[in-house]
Formats: structure tokens, C-alpha cells, sequence
């Protein structure tokens, strides 16, 4: 995790490392970024957030190592995807499955 971000437990993947090549995940998925970036630099000071990925988080994910000081938006440096919401409710209704069964 990284220090700059709350762990919401059981909800979020790991951090993934991103490499500015374009969005890695599906249009529609809800996602926590990070860039690295000077917070001095960043706009209204943020750094990280959560958002909808090709929604409201669109241009961050492309970057190089020549654009990312130099282009509008914040490069994002890590992402992690928060499951969705209905993999939560059916993990709860599973658990009491979870024994093992004679067949």
C-alpha cells in the first residue's frame, strides 16, 4: 500500500505499478491512481483519488518519460481496482458454502 492512501480491506486490489502506456483496465472500472508527482506541483494539491477509469480519470494513463513533466494532467504512476460490488455480496453469500462437500 502506499502511504499516501487509505486500505480499504477486502475492496481493493494490490498497487500495480503503471508504465504510461495507455489505460489498463476496462472503460468503467473504479479505480484508486497515484502519481508521484511533486504534491508542491500538483493541481489543488492532489495526488491520488478514486474515479472511474475512461470516465473521469482519461488522460493520466498516457504518458513518457519526455511527457510526464510536461503534459496537462498528472501522470498516474500506480492504480488498484476496487471490486465490484457484487463480487463483495456474492463472496458473503458463498462463505456458508464453503464446506466441503461429499460427493
Amino acid at each position: 500500500m502506499h502511504p499516501h492512501v487509505s486500505e480499504i480491506e477486502g475492496n481493493w486490489s494490490g498497487w500495480i505499478r503503471h508504465n504510461g502506456s495507455g489505460l489498463p483496465v476496462p472503460v468503467g472500472t473504479v479505480v484508486e491512481v497515484f502519481s508521484a508527482a511533486d504534491p508542491s506541483t500538483a493541481r489543488n494539491g492532489v495526488v491520488s483519488r478514486i474515479g472511474i477509469a475512461g470516465v473521469d480519470i482519461k488522460c493520466s494513463w498516457f504518458w513518457t518519460l519526455e511527457s510526464r513533466d510536461t503534459q496537462r494532467a498528472l501522470p498516474i504512476d500506480s492504480y488498484r481496482v476496487r471490486r465490484p460490488k457484487g463480487m463483495i455480496v456474492i463472496d458473503k453469500c458463498l462463505a456458508g458454502f464453503r464446506h466441503k462437500i461429499d460427493a
